[in-house]
């Protein structure tokens, strides 16, 4: 994924005749040091449509961490931008953290 440093920002996307391309397009939410956009369902074409609500919210124990929440439409591989890398992934209701990976240099998050 290509993160645009602010909403002025532009990126180039060039298709040949009779291609085409999906493109998701969400906001990057903040709070302290932590950063998160829902990217949607992998695959589900329109992966964007899957996202149902999303917040951000600052931990009330330390300034510096926040808890981000989601709700989805279906269930599947699901990929979000975040930065720093997430101590752990849950799902509500959920004993157990989920599994899921995290490229440092992308901030791409995916679970499952």
């Amino acid at each position: 994924p290509q993160v645009l440093p602010s909403g002025s920002a532009a990126a180039q996307v060039t298709l040949q005749h009779r291609e085409w391309e999906v493109l998701t397009i969400a906001p990057v939410l903040a709070q302290g040091r932590v950063e998160w956009a829902p990217l949607g369902l992998v695959e589900m074409i329109n992966a964007g449509g899957a996202v149902v609500a999303t917040t951000l919210t600052r931990a009330p124990a330390d300034d510096h961490d926040a808890e981000a929440r989601l709700t989805s439409r279906a269930a599947g591989r699901f990929l979000a931008y975040c930065t720093p890398r997430p101590a752990s992934v849950w799902r509500e209701g959920g004993e157990l953290g989920l599994p899921f990976s995290y490229d440092d240099a992308t901030g791409l998050l995916a679970m499952q």
